[in-house]
């Protein structure tokens, strides 16, 4: 069981800070290189962190045994939440590595990570479900990735014009959405790790956006003016909670999808996902600043496909097999503006989607009927608007705090108009819907030598309706959310130490109800944990 490898586990992970801490004291430093006269230039660093979680909280019946889509659906939530008691729910390892070379104007980048979490390869504290999925078990327990893998070049483009490329893996983001990246212009750009955005509440969007394969350009034609583009050669899913893992709320989304019990005596099959296609995702940008402002405005268009399940198709009268569907050819436009006074930068942007997927109930799939993820889709389709309204204010030293910051954004949408399936749209969704997130980062500078404390405090919350434009993304339920208050230190500016808990506030709903649509409730209103880390750059 979970609750008794906690202390042991407790035990092992002094013990092992203390090993590291013994290891590596020494000047913080990056591993960079001398290359003699050469012009190349080489640098590595390495992170290394350990952390661990724990729930605070046992299931709550109205989330594990709610009645789903008429009783027919009980496994397809709450396998999450009955793989674990209250106690350690993750003890984990990570590496960061990233690599720079560089000579003048061109070079290459390599990033990667790996991890291995002590708790996703045990057994599960489940006794109808002794051993974690695979596919969950790789992603949160033991695997390895490639982030980072390109070149650049950049340099002058005719007189006075600076440009920049970049081919092969990275990220990138238009837009100036904070928190809101899914209601924004920047959710064309690439795949999110939602897993990191869930596990630490009031991540920055920029932090959660995955890196892709693709080339991008960037060319400042003047001080005022600059225009960019991109064209993606992968599409590739977000990083969603894996089935069964700790903060997973619906079995028959995300990686690792299993079987489904679906009526007494069936077993209801995760068959081969309709998944996007590699080609037809790009866009572009224009960034103009008006002379003698501080006022920067954005104008963007972009194609791009969904990468997270757009909705699920059943095989009936057989519920053999179901299927995730991922929507294609998704088309935006948008703009943007940003400008500063005094401690404040304000920032906001407007963008307009059609060809959408709106959030859409189960499909189910007759015999010979086509589905798909293109002309033959069956779930709804839509024009939708989208507002984000944001303001980063610097904290100026006082008597309460040395210095800091104060983040929040507000986000709106709208579904303008059904355009495709409304009937497979889900009925106990609005047309209108809006959010707000506020991270209080208030900091004290050497509190004790070599120590700065930061404390991190932040809310988000649905304040109104139940989204029928974004699924999830900050939108998931109404009228609740989260709230989370930490400490974090930094120590000679090497080795950096965090304690975080966080609250799931709310209605206690299964995220399906009996009707098999979405509830709107709170679905992790039982997994409140604490979680600490320590980790250090060499």
């Amino acid at each position: 069981m979970h609750t008794t490898r906690c202390f042991a586990g407790f035990a092992r992970s002094t013990l092992a800070v203390s090993v590291c801490a013994a290891a590596l004291v020494g000047p913080a430093q990056a591993a960079q290189f001398d290359l003699g006269d050469s012009d190349w230039r080489l640098r590595w660093d390495n992170t290394v962190k350990y952390s661990q979680a724990w729930r605070l909280n046992g299931a709550d019946d109205r989330l594990i045994n709610a009645p789903t889509a008429g009783g027919l659906y009980p496994s397809i939530q709450g396998q999450g939440d009955r793989n674990f008691s209250r106690g350690l729910v993750s003890n984990r390892v990570d590496l960061f590595s990233e690599m720079d070379l560089s000579r003048q104007n061109y070079g290459l980048r390599v990033s990667a990570a790996a991890w291995y979490d002590d708790i996703y390869n045990q057994s599960t504290d489940d006794s109808g479900q002794r051993r974690f999925l695979s596919d969950t078990r790789e992603l949160h327990g033991r695997d390895a990735e490639l982030l980072d893998a390109f070149v650049f070049l950049r340099g002058e483009i005719g007189e006075g014009s600076q440009g920049t490329v970049r081919l092969g893996r990275h990220s990138l983001i238009y837009g100036e959405s904070l928190f809101y990246g899914g209601n924004g212009i920047a959710n064309a750009q690439g795949p999110n790790d939602v897993v990191k955005l869930l596990s630490v509440p009031g991540t920055q969007f920029k932090e959660i956006l995955r890196p892709v394969n693709q080339i991008s350009g960037q060319l400042q034609i003047n001080p005022q003016l600059s225009v960019g583009a991109y064209y993606q050669f992968d599409w590739e899913r977000s990083n969603l909670p894996g089935a069964g893992s700790y903060l997973s709320d619906a079995d028959g989304i995300g990686e690792g999808s299993g079987s489904l019990i679906t009526a007494p005596g069936i077993e209801t099959r995760h068959g081969k996902d309709i998944e996007a296609k590699n080609s037809g995702q790009g866009g572009m940008q224009l960034r103009y600043k008006p002379e003698g402002t501080e006022l920067e405005l954005g104008f963007y268009a972009a194609q791009y496909h969904d990468k997270a399940p757009s909705a699920l198709y059943l095989e009936v009268p057989s519920l053999a097999i179901y299927r995730q569907v991922f929507a294609e050819d998704i088309k935006t436009v948008g703009a943007s503006f940003s400008t500063a006074s005094g401690p404040f930068n304000f920032a906001g942007e407007a963008s307009l989607r059609w060809d959408a997927p709106l959030v859409s109930n189960l499909q189910q799939v007759a015999p010979g009927v086509a589905a798909d993820n293109a002309d033959d889709a069956l779930y709804a389709k839509g024009r939708t608007a989208h507002i984000n309204l944001s303001t980063i204010y610097l904290l100026s030293p006082s008597s309460l705090w040395d210095g800091g910051s104060v983040l929040a954004e507000l986000a709106w949408n709208r579904t303008l108009s059904v355009t495709d399936n409304r009937n497979a749209l889900d009925p106990n969704t609005t047309r209108d819907a809006t959010a707000l997130r506020i991270l209080a980062e208030p900091a004290y500078f050497q509190v004790a030598d070599g120590i700065d404390l930061t404390v991190p405090i932040g809310v988000g919350v649905v304040l109104d309706g139940r989204s029928s434009a974004v699924s999830k993304a900050g939108f998931g339920n109404t009228h609740a959310g989260d709230w989370s208050v930490g400490l974090k230190a930094t120590y000679l500016q090497r080795w950096d130490f965090g304690v975080n808990y966080v609250n799931f506030f709310g209605a206690p709903k299964a995220g399906l109800q009996e009707d098999g649509n979405f509830s709107y409730g709170q679905s992790l209103a039982d997994r409140d944990f604490v979680s600490l880390y320590v980790k250090t750059t060499f």
